[in-house]
């Protein structure tokens, strides 16, 4: 077994003698001053003889060995093992001590790979006899179960089916990063929606897990109070704050939802569905308040170009209007006789391909491919600032001095509506999420909150200094033009 660093300049190698070696991969040499890569960080987590782990071998009687290894990195970092008895061992990372396990009897014979999936809601051990799948029931930040119970605790696959004829799409997890009302963090990581508390010193964490499948899109409500994440069956309505659930937003027209937003005053929500490879449907659900069910009000066909911005209009009259984002332009929907109906469509120049929106005041801000900033609707007409990032613009946000951006540069800058650049940062990994926690007089923003390829970080605005919040599985970036 075998680790890469985290700059690809360092292996760390397990031999069959039980040593850990470590080399720098560029002379191919061994290093043998181990000490100056105390700090070094590591890519990966495989290798079976290591500090962080040497509770999980060293117990081991000369007849049982450790086989596979493998870490889950987040807000519950947990390693599992897998021996040449067939038996997986589950803990806390680091492990030092070898009582502070779980064991689980899986395997008829040598387990020869065990592995978490992306966010770590599952486990997936592979031995002679069968590939097993495990499924990880989070119970505060601190503890890791596995659910052995079927059908969501273990299942022996014996086979590849192909997917049902009604099955959604399927979705790539969610990227998504929100403040809640009181400043917490709020992320989606496969099948959960976890809330973490940045400021305690244990950085306790609340999780949602009434999800059946993996999250693949999330939003908050204006005043942060409410939370609506989905999956492949239904889009859940809960509180930021207690995790409780208050609506469940299902419809057989809804499927492979991937884009949602609420309204201004929580009364709506939208969201964007692939229901096929070539199919989009906006559909627009009402909200109601006490024990009457949620109204899907209007579904709208939203073409064949990858939607990248779905939201409400603002408007000092109380008519709907509906705003969307693709690749090649955008539109806007007004109400006319109780219905959305499509007013104005945009086309971009075919040199332009746009990758994510921002309504900031009265203008429509688009990223585009290119690193460009785009005004496609403003008081000042339509323009465009070319440069603003080294490479696609992969996130926009409203803050209170105009608007946010991030790219796959790593750079996350402030800009004034006229495209004046207030401030920059750098994250240092493509920037894939941003949300901003403005100053209690919301002339300012205080902090930046990003989820970056590597995981989630938050920048002060006044020290301009970086806390590495989350580390996380690297992440894919950059638009796609198929929907699953």
């Amino acid at each position: 077994q075998f680790d890469w660093s985290r700059d690809g300049k360092y292996l760390r190698v397990n031999t069959e003698s039980r040593e850990l070696l470590y080399f720098e991969v560029g002379p191919g040499i061994l290093i043998k001053e181990v000490s100056r890569l105390r700090d070094e960080e590591w890519d990966t987590a495989n290798c079976v003889y290591e500090w962080g782990v040497q509770g999980l071998s060293s117990g081991n009687c000369d007849e049982t060995r450790v086989t596979a290894l493998d870490c889950c990195r987040g807000i519950c970092p947990t390693v599992v093992s897998g021996d040449d008895q067939g038996v997986l061992k589950l803990a806390n990372y680091p492990c030092t001590s070898e009582h502070s396990f779980l064991p689980l009897t899986a395997h008829s014979g040598p387990v020869t790979s065990v592995r978490f999936v992306p966010g770590g809601s599952h486990l997936v051990s592979v031995g002679q006899d069968a590939v097993m799948v495990w499924r990880r029931r989070l119970i505060s930040h601190s503890e890791a179960v596995i659910n052995e119970s079927p059908p969501q605790g273990i299942q022996t696959l014996s086979g590849h089916q192909p997917p049902a004829e009604n099955d959604a799409p399927t979705n790539t997890c969610c990227n998504a990063v929100r403040y809640n009302s009181t400043g917490r963090v709020i992320f989606a990581e496969s099948g959960v929606v976890s809330i973490f508390d940045q400021q305690e010193s244990n950085r306790s964490s609340r999780i949602f897990q009434q999800h059946t499948s993996t999250v693949t899109a999330m939003c908050t409500s204006d005043s942060r109070q409410k939370v609506a994440s989905s999956d492949a069956k239904a889009i859940i309505v809960w509180d930021s704050t207690t995790c409780d659930q208050i609506q469940v937003l299902a419809d057989k027209r809804q499927r492979g939802v991937f884009l949602i937003s609420f309204s201004s005053h929580d009364e709506m929500l939208v969201a964007v569905c692939a229901s096929d490879e070539q199919t989009q449907t906006i559909c627009i659900w009402r909200l109601h308040l006490g024990d009457s069910e949620p109204l899907l009000f209007q579904t709208l066909p939203a073409g064949d170009e990858r939607v990248h911005h779905c939201t409400f209009t603002s408007s000092s009259s109380k008519q709907l209007g509906l705003f969307t984002l693709s690749e090649g332009g955008f539109s806007l929907w007004t109400e006319q006789r109780g219905a959305l109906t499509l007013e104005e469509r945009q086309q971009c120049s075919p040199s332009q391909t746009l990758t994510c929106g921002v309504q900031a005041s009265d203008q429509v801000i688009a990223g585009t491919q290119c690193g460009a900033l785009a005004v496609l609707r403003g008081r000042r007409g339509v323009g465009e600032l070319t440069g603003a990032h080294c490479g696609p613009v992969l996130a926009l946000s409203a803050c209170p001095e105009g608007f946010i951006s991030g790219g796959r540069d790593g750079i996350i800058s402030i800009w004034s509506p006229e495209l004046t650049k207030i401030s920059s940062f750098d994250s240092h990994s493509a920037v894939l999420s941003i949300d901003v926690r403005p100053h209690l007089n919301n002339e300012s923003t205080t902090s930046v909150l990003a989820r970056t390829e590597r995981g989630i970080v938050e920048i002060s605005c006044m020290t301009h200094k970086l806390r590495r919040l989350i580390e996380m599985s690297p992440r894919s970036y950059g638009p796609s033009k198929k929907h699953t």
